[in-house]
């Protein structure tokens, strides 16, 4: 199982998630219908072109590259409870995680 991050300051995506279409690559949010409801979610940046890419960047990408894409119905560890991703699709709200209640 893997434990999945949140950091706010992050620059580069930290994920890539599969959707139908395409894998995408994503930042892990909190608080997706309002501030302090807590869901955690996967928030697409969308594309952008840069003049010069820095090595920091182009790192991010053979990590990202080299991992296994998050996968709807993945149960993962976020903050030490489980939660199981619901991928929404290509869109700039990619995907939910449920948290797993026992």
């Amino acid at each position: 199982m893997r434990e999945l991050k949140l950091r706010t300051t992050e620059q580069y995506p930290q994920y890539r998630v599969e959707t139908k279409r395409r894998n995408i690559d994503v930042y892990l949010r909190q608080d997706y219908h309002k501030q302090g409801d807590g869901i955690y979610w996967l928030m697409n940046p969308g594309t952008m072109l840069l003049s010069h890419y820095p090595q920091e960047l182009k790192d991010n990408q053979k990590r990202l590259n080299s991992e296994k894409p998050l996968q709807d119905g993945e149960i993962v560890l976020i903050e030490g409870k489980q939660y199981r991703l619901k991928v929404l699709g290509d869109y700039s709200d990619a995907g939910i995680f449920e948290e797993i209640t026992i």
